[in-house]
């Protein structure tokens, strides 16, 4: 009372506390959100009648939050409905998404300003804001962004996110193919060699922290960034970004293998390149008709013909999406993926003796198939959707007739389902988050009669294996063929006898058993990690060894990794079947520690990583007996791909009843967990039998890193004492058994 009144609001409250969404608390969410949120809504609510109503919000919630800011670009997103919401009613409003304030400010008062500057944001001038300020004000926009931002440089260090249809219209040229910078040799000819030297590390250093997020001033360039936490799936971004900013090619090995800042910029200085020059590279070709096959095709079409009615080689993906969706739309953006993608139009086919990709030009896919479950309650749709997803995923495909591809949408009471199946031979699991990513996209833009902004396209898997084979019939592999030859010449005893019947006789049976890692253990594993020079795969993957090693009564085993085989910037968003397979073997000791049992996976995964270019088909072909085979159980680790999706809440995969070999693990890091399952030959190994297997992965992992100074033996002992010594029974009976050794 007494106080004039109050004709405007200018909302500014703002605090931060970065942290992962898998750290966050309630207390630590609200901490954030609540100056925003509710400062916002409650000024809104008790002041109706203003002459003018100024929100500041961030520009966090039109460009996307640097990593640990999840809660603070909620709260601005909120800000921003609450200026919709006002200009919905009539009222005054400006909500201004403010970008870096330079010398005032959160931002200015932490560390984040350096830290955005490497996604392309720059510090706004006090002088320039508070013009722009003025302006923005007397506009009478509702909602503007006031950004100092690089957007090349804001593209290149967010590509997924700059990918979006949200972002169709900022900076919409594609960026050229990587290729060696004139410009930079020619900036380098002018400077003497300490000025060269400092400016090769400094903007190596730029590139090397905008991929681990990181400050550059805070990375000492003689460190190994193995030590930063780099994994082989960041080596690959890396070494695409190094191509692209300084014409350089490490291979993914070299980095793991700890090179340096300084290094990378000695050789780039002395005009070398890191790894295998670029001369050689997969060239366009024609986008249909017959084209060769794959080593891998190769083998796949010898499985369908064996087993034409096994489900095997088939990948099911279930997109879970937070709407339900229009059949009609749906297949729409089905037929526009089959047209981006050529590899959607391809059959395999024999001619001249000989098996082939046969793409066809038209873009054709069968007539999805629609589930209607809402008429369903709660307590049994799940059940229902289990059972369909599992029947319409165990149909087998006829690798001879394109698409090799279906898909079938489910109907809840809440929201749709997309089940899309596709076989081996057009996909892995790289390309399943392409083909999700494409998918989301494609609806979102369909959805808003907009283009779908998507990365161009500059190759197709058929280019990729004509470049394959040609290295292959060069003989510029036989060096790496020869490798392989000398390390399988002596097989150790195989993880599992022998079966009584070959695999395509059987059916291949199968069954998957959940996995989990806690956060806790992931944790002090990317601890052990740094410590050690290994990443998180080759963590994970030592676990496996010594699980086996414990419960098989076998010190020495091959066990096959999955490498994704994209090292080439150019296929990156191509669909197709890339992933090669790698036998590592390690030769375990009761009286090894598990950080030592990291150490030899490591050097085993990295030397096989060396010599990871000749396809697994071609290595059994002509560097073994025939009939022999050195893998039973396979390893695969990914992490959760960093895009943000418009209709896609969930994907899973779908288990279809069978398995392609003894054991495979699949992992998936997403956050500070670790999920995945055992997928399991059910002739070889009983459910129980898969669920103590399971069990003893995760319990060895923690108990590992909680006693890292115990031997492999005494780790074994401590399992056992804590529940009792169980048997891991085959179904054949108890000849076939195997106990835990220890």
């Amino acid at each position: 009372e007494g106080w004039p009144v109050i004709r405007g609001v200018v909302h500014s409250a703002g605090l931060i506390d970065d942290r992962l969404l898998v750290n966050t608390t309630r207390a630590s969410l609200l901490k954030v959100t609540r100056p925003k949120m509710r400062g916002a809504w409650h000024l809104h609510d008790s002041l109706p009648d203003l002459d003018f109503f100024i929100l500041y919000s961030s520009a966090t919630s039109l460009v996307g939050a640097t990593l640990g800011q999840g809660n603070y670009g909620a709260a601005n997103a909120f800000v921003d409905a609450v200026a919709r919401h006002r200009h919905a009613l009539g009222v005054p409003v400006t909500c201004i998404n403010w970008g870096i304030w330079g010398g005032s400010g959160i931002v200015a008062r932490s560390d984040l300003g350096s830290l955005m500057a490497k996604t392309g944001l720059s510090p706004i001038d006090e002088r320039d804001g508070f013009a722009a300020l003025e302006r923005a004000v007397t506009a009478g926009v509702a909602q503007l962004g006031i950004i100092a931002v690089d957007w090349p440089r804001w593209r290149s260090a967010l590509p997924t996110l700059a990918a979006q249809p949200y972002y169709s219209l900022v900076d919409p040229v594609q960026a050229p193919a990587a290729a060696p910078s004139p410009d930079l040799d020619r900036a380098l000819e002018k400077l003497d060699a300490p000025a060269r030297h400092a400016h090769l590390v400094r903007t190596t250093s730029e590139i090397v922290a905008s991929i681990a997020r990181m400050d550059p001033d805070t990375i000492d360039p003689d460190r190994p960034l193995n030590d930063l936490g780099l994994d082989s799936i960041m080596a690959v971004e890396l070494k695409h970004r190094l191509e692209a900013q300084l014409g350089s090619s490490p291979s993914v090995v070299e980095l793991l293998r700890g090179a340096s800042i300084t290094k990378i910029a000695n050789q780039r200085g002395a005009a070398a390149v890191l790894g295998t020059p670029l001369s050689r590279t997969p060239t366009p070709g024609p986008t249909h008709g017959l084209r060769r096959a794959s080593s891998l095709q190769t083998a796949l079409w010898g499985v369908q013909q064996r087993a034409p009615a096994s489900p095997v080689y088939s990948l099911p993906i279930a997109c879970h999406l937070s709407i339900r969706i229009d059949p009609t739309r749906f297949e729409e953006v089905l037929l526009a993926l089959v047209r981006r993608h050529p590899v959607l139009r391809t059959a395999l086919r024999l001619a001249d003796n000989r098996l082939w990709q046969s793409v066809s030009e038209e873009a054709i896919l069968p007539r999805p198939g629609v589930v209607d479950l809402s008429m369903l309650d709660a307590a049994t749709v799940d059940r229902a959707l289990a059972d369909e997803m599992r029947r319409w995923a165990s149909v087998p495909f006829d690798v001879a007739q394109a698409p090799m591809m279906r898909a079938t949408l489910f109907d809840t009471p809440t929201h749709s389902i997309c089940l899309m199946n596709l076989h081996h031979a057009v996909i892995d699991g790289w390309s399943a988050s392409v083909l999700v990513r494409d998918l989301d996209a494609l609806y979102a833009a369909s959805a808003a009669g907009e283009t779908p902004a998507l990365p161009a396209l500059e190759l197709s898997f058929a280019d990729f294996v004509d470049w394959e084979q040609d290295r292959l019939d060069r003989g510029e592999l036989d060096e790496q063929l020869a490798y392989w030859r000398e390390k399988l010449a002596d097989l150790p005893p195989p993880i599992f006898k022998e079966p009584l019947a070959p695999p395509p006789l059987r059916g291949f049976p199968g069954r998957q058993q959940l996995a989990v890692v806690d956060a806790d253990v992931v944790r002090q594993l990317d601890s052990l990690c740094r410590d050690t020079g290994a990443t998180m795969f080759m963590a994970l993957f030592a676990g496996l060894f010594a699980t086996l090693f414990g419960t098989r009564h076998l010190p020495s085993m091959t066990i096959g990794a999955a490498r994704s085989n994209r090292d080439l910037a150019s296929l990156q968003n191509v669909l197709g079947c890339f992933v090669n397979l790698l036998a590592v073997r390690a030769d375990l000791g009761t009286e090894d520690r598990f950080v030592d049992v990291v150490k030899k996976v490591r050097n085993a995964t990295i030397d096989a990583f060396d010599h990871c270019e000749v396809p697994y088909e071609h290595v059994t072909r002509h560097a073994l007996p025939p009939g022999a085979a050195p893998i039973q159980a396979v390893f695969v680790f990914k992490t959760t791909p960093q895009w943000l999706p418009a209709v896609v809440t969930r994907v899973e995969q779908v288990e279809n009843g069978t398995s392609k070999y003894e054991l495979s693990v699949d992992l998936t890091r997403s956050g500070d967990v670790v999920r995945g399952f055992f997928e399991y030959d059910s002739d070889r190994l009983s459910a129980h039998a898969a669920t103590l297997l399971a069990e003893f992965y995760s319990s060895f992992l923690r108990t590992a890193v909680e006693t890292p100074g115990a031997t492999l033996g005494q780790l074994f002992a401590t399992l056992l004492k804590s529940s009792a010594p169980s048997s891991i029974v085959g179904s054949q009976g108890d000849d076939e058994s195997e106990r835990f050794a220890f």
